[in-house]
């Protein structure tokens, strides 16, 4: 059953906001703005505020005339058409190659190589059908209340608090995640490689039936006092053996694979619906997110095979949103963390002004995109530990100590009335400004490089035109004991002060009259 979720939400939660759209798009609030602008940054230069709160003005006034066009547009949202799915064909060839993989690759290789390449497909699958499209989406309208796959569905909710921990000095801590570009497709990755671990990864056996579910569990806890090298083994050498007795592939592979499919998408149908309000119609179809999402679960569940015909122990390891930066981790957030330092920058500034003491602060955990799996093998003096997956996240800069840290989020869910939109877009504002002097200074300096060669070349050219003047006139002599003293002398001139585009002028004219004077 299809429906839109009506609960309220919580402070801490999906889908808080505090700032009304005819609030910020009211003169009004336009004139506030203008205040808390000069009081947040009376220390900027003149122009600087000048330019900030113009551009202000002129996007809230941007944001007021869209909203007003598309008004009936968010009021009828463009959303997927399940109907796509009736006759939707699923190749499951795509895979037969692979299920006759001998024992004797399964190595640390194997195992890297394929799970580098289920994230690189998981990556391009999110940024293939959750990229921002060229029409701007209302703001009024927040992710978490598009339409789901089933009402009262909250766990869409529940996993993307198990992956990410939003900045509360944001404007709207969880919508903002989804708004903004880079945060989403990390999210979105985190999301499905959550949903992968737990009902994929796992599992005993990805596809196995019930019986035989049950007899690897049962074998699993009558060792569990044996060495955990020795439980593996033997889990191994049975799960083979129930894979010769199916053909290579569980029985109910393609069935699980299949049904989580379909639980998956239904999860990620709000955000879908979201960022589809930004594309032209008929530019995606369901179906083809479909057909995406389900080569990936299939390529998922055949990793997990193929993970549980190895006897080496397999860990999966997820950091938790809000943890500190550790060096196992890659940072693939892009400018996230860059805002939200310049965002916790002001609002140490506005503590600092209060009388308070200037927070210490570190980067942390964001959003978590896919967890640490390691690998570990017995060995004759013990046992080799291979790291398989590395650990992506985003970060954002929280507090240094982790109870602060913790303490804000749980009191903060949404931002302060003093850290507004105007905070968010004057960082932006700042950032652009940025850019823009350092990319002029660059241009700036490659000017001046290429001065000195032109300067050269105008002098060569000077320098022989003089000459071939001298030589045809039969002036050598007074070449050398005259002309070419003078013609040094202006070059010196030249270079030390005058522009390069008078070097050759000066050149000649002081030859010139060294010729008349000669006359």
């Amino acid at each position: 059953m299809s429906g839109y979720r009506s609960r309220s939400p919580t402070p801490s939660s999906p889908g808080s906001s505090h700032l009304s759209s005819d609030d910020e798009s009211d003169y009004l609030e336009l004139l506030k703005t203008r205040r808390r602008a000069a009081k947040h940054f009376e220390a900027m230069q003149s122009q600087q505020l000048d330019f900030f709160v113009d551009e202000m003005g002129k996007h809230l006034a941007k944001e007021e005339v869209l909203e007003k066009e598309r008004d009936e547009y968010a009021r009828q949202p463009r959303e997927p058409d399940l109907n796509d799915l009736d006759d939707i064909l699923i190749n499951r060839a795509e895979l037969d190659h692979l299920w006759s993989t001998d024992d004797g690759l399964l190595g640390d290789d194997f195992f890297a190589i394929h799970a580098q390449n289920l994230v690189a497909k998981i990556t391009l699958l999110v940024s293939s059908h959750f990229a921002q499209g060229p029409i701007p989406i209302p703001t009024t309208v927040s992710p978490w209340g598009m339409k789901t796959g089933a009402l009262e569905d909250t766990a869409l909710e529940e996993y993307a608090k198990r992956v990410a921990r939003p900045d509360v000095l944001t404007d709207r801590p969880w919508d903002d995640l989804v708004r903004a570009e880079d945060p989403r497709l990390l999210l979105l990755l985190g999301i499905i490689m959550r949903m992968l671990d737990d009902h994929v990864f796992s599992r005993m056996l990805f596809g196995a039936t019930a019986e035989e579910e049950q007899e690897l569990q049962i074998l699993d806890r009558t060792q569990l006092e044996d060495d955990g090298f020795a439980r593996s083994r033997v889990r191994s050498a049975t799960v083979n053996l129930i894979l010769r007795r199916n053909g290579g592939i569980p029985v109910h592979f393609w069935d699980r694979v299949d049904e989580l499919t379909h639980s998956i998408a239904m999860q990620l149908l709000p955000v879908l619906t979201y960022v589809w309000m930004s594309k032209p119609k008929h530019s995606y179809t369901f179906k083809k997110f479909y057909q995406h999402l389900h080569h990936q679960v299939a390529f998922a569940g055949w990793w997990a095979v193929q993970m549980r015909r190895s006897p080496a122990i397999v860990t999966i390891r997820w950091p938790a949103p809000g943890d500190p930066h550790e060096d196992t981790m890659e940072h693939v957030g892009g400018s996230t963390f860059e805002v939200s330092r310049e965002i916790a920058g002001f609002a140490d500034e506005e503590a600092v002004e209060a009388g308070e003491k200037k927070p210490l602060r570190r980067a942390r955990v964001l959003v978590v995109a896919n967890p640490e799996i390691r690998r570990y093998m017995p060995q004759i003096d013990g046992y080799s530990d291979f790291r398989v997956l590395r650990t992506f996240v985003g970060y954002y800069h929280g507090l240094f100590f982790d109870r602060d840290d913790e303490n804000q989020f749980e009191n903060h869910g949404k931002a302060p009335e003093d850290f507004d939109t105007d905070l968010v877009r004057y960082a932006l504002t700042r950032r652009a400004i940025r850019e823009e002097e350092e990319r002029l200074a660059r241009l700036r300096l490659r000017r001046r490089r290429h001065i000195p060669l032109v300067f050269w070349i105008l002098l060569l050219l000077a320098a022989r035109f003089i000459l071939v003047w001298a030589t045809k006139t039969n002036e050598r002599q007074l070449w050398d004991t005259w002309v070419a003293p003078q013609v040094a002398k202006a070059l010196q001139e030249a270079t030390g002060s005058k522009p390069v585009r008078t070097v050759s002028a000066t050149v000649i004219r002081t030859a010139k009259k060294t010729f008349s004077a000669r006359k």
